[in-house]
């Protein structure tokens, strides 16, 4: 839809006693028009600045200086227009025009002023707060920049936006949320939260590690049109280890009461003298089964991460080994969890049989790797263990 905001903007008559300046300019030789055109879901602006010198003599010019909040768009001959783009949701945007008018050429040339003011251009209400140019594709556990991880959650980040909240209440998640899609090569991917400029969706476990994917995210803007951002390359890899975070901690939760694991909670040992906690993770690595994209495990169903990644907990500098489990969660789509148990003793015993924890603080990462990847290293935390 093209609308004009302003015809004809501060017409003659605001420059009519600039015309009385030195230089006498015939009537009708300077007008300004704004033509905007505006996006379909009504939330950007692209327009030109357009005027008449027709009636100017030949042998002078007039200069116009066109500038907004962001950009200063430059002085002009009358011949071109000057191209404006505004800020993406701005409630009104400032344009200032410098009307110059030039007489005789070269060093010998006088310049008169004849009109400058800023003038405050509203915009119409967007009838879908949304602009989807891809800022960065990250892990959705610490939020880094991170290639397309196969059956894990992955977060795009817009450069703007305004959507509303919008979360996947069932499943499987819809690959269309709140108006909003991702997609990789035409596959529209599961989405579970669209907020802000933030989108999480999952990667299905099917999408090839090989090469790179052509990654663009759409949205259903106020005509009911879809709308497609710029297109990003992108690549794969099946292991992108992280661990989810609550204040930069990862979330350790104590068995079996499920508590935070902290200083003022820390686990304490069962009957049968271990410790036992979980955390949760993504980019762990291939399971030996898959549910549909946007499905999650269903309770008393596992999948372990295959054998052919290797899987150690270190604590301490100390190798521990494979934990009890990791693999894929119950319940949560794309979501990893690793089950920890540790022999609880008063001090570390080395070797094959394992490691002992004491009580205390200790700290602790996860690192995966296989034929194809070096050891690659979760973030580390930290762990509380009681006194038996």
């Amino acid at each position: 839809m093209k609308t004009t905001l302003f015809a004809t903007i501060l017409a003659l008559a605001a420059l009519a006693s600039a015309f009385t300046q030195t230089k006498a300019v015939p009537t009708g030789a300077i007008a300004i028009a704004l033509n905007t055109q505006q996006s379909k879901d009504g939330c950007w602006y692209d327009g030109t600045v357009v005027w008449n010198t027709a009636n100017v003599p030949a042998a002078d010019q007039v200069e116009i200086n066109v500038t907004n909040t962001d950009t200063f768009l430059g002085e002009t001959d009358p011949v071109a227009p000057v191209g404006i783009r505004t800020d993406r949701f701005p409630p009104e945007f400032r344009l200032r025009y410098k009307l110059q008018y030039r007489e005789g050429t070269g060093a010998g040339a006088t310049v008169t002023v004849l009109y400058s003011e800023v003038v405050n251009v509203p915009t119409l209400p967007c009838a879908h707060p949304f602009y989807p140019e891809i800022a960065a594709v990250t892990n959705s556990a610490t939020f880094q920049t991170s290639p397309l991880i196969p059956g894990s959650i992955m977060t795009v980040w817009l450069k703007a936006g305004n959507q509303a909240f919008a979360q996947a209440n069932t499943t499987p998640w819809p690959t269309r949320l709140g108006g909003v899609e991702v997609h990789a090569d035409g596959l529209a991917f599961p989405v579970g939260l669209v907020y802000g400029t933030q989108i999480n969706f999952q990667v299905p476990a099917t999408v090839s590690t090989s090469g790179g994917h052509t990654f663009s995210v759409s949205w259903i803007d106020g005509g009911g049109n879809q709308q497609f951002s710029p297109a990003i390359y992108i690549t794969a890899d099946s292991l992108g280890p992280a661990l989810y975070a609550i204040n930069g901690q990862p979330v350790i939760q104590n068995y079996p009461d499920y508590k935070l694991n902290s200083a003022s909670s820390p686990v304490a040992s069962s009957a049968d003298g271990k410790v036992r906690f979980t955390l949760w993770g993504m980019g762990l690595g291939p399971t030996t089964s898959n549910p549909p994209a946007g499905e999650f495990l269903p309770v008393g169903s596992l999948s372990p991460v295959l054998s052919s990644v290797k899987v150690d907990l270190v604590i301490d500098g100390v190798s521990y080994g494979r934990p009890a489990y990791v693999g894929l969660a119950q319940g949560l789509v794309g979501i990893y969890q690793i089950n920890l148990e540790l022999p609880f003793d008063n001090g570390f015993l080395n070797g094959l049989v394992g490691i002992k924890v004491k009580p205390g603080k200790h700290s602790a990462y996860i690192q995966v790797g296989d034929q194809f990847h070096p050891p690659m290293r979760t973030q580390t935390f930290s762990f509380w263990v009681g006194p038996n």
